[in-house]
């Protein structure tokens, strides 16, 4: 794996717990908002092909879901 490779993978995983933190920020900012629905965040890992044998790291990719099939709030 070359340096590139290892710097690509760090920045994967920090813009993923930054979309992380940000979705929990939504949710406590509108957590008082009449008819929102929460968010969560799904985390996957992403695998690149080998090339020469040699190990690719993938990183990480995050899928920021809403509860569109839960009820919000009521007033």
């Amino acid at each position: 794996m070359s340096l590139y490779g290892t710097m690509r993978t760090g920045v994967s995983g920090m813009n993923a717990q930054s979309n992380r933190l940000s979705t929990v920020a939504d949710n406590i900012a509108n957590s008082s908002t009449i008819g929102y629905k929460k968010a969560s965040v799904q985390f996957s890992s992403m695998i690149l092909p080998t090339t020469n044998g040699a190990y690719n790291s993938g990183g990480v990719d995050t899928t920021v879901r809403y509860s569109i099939s839960s009820q919000g709030t009521f007033s």
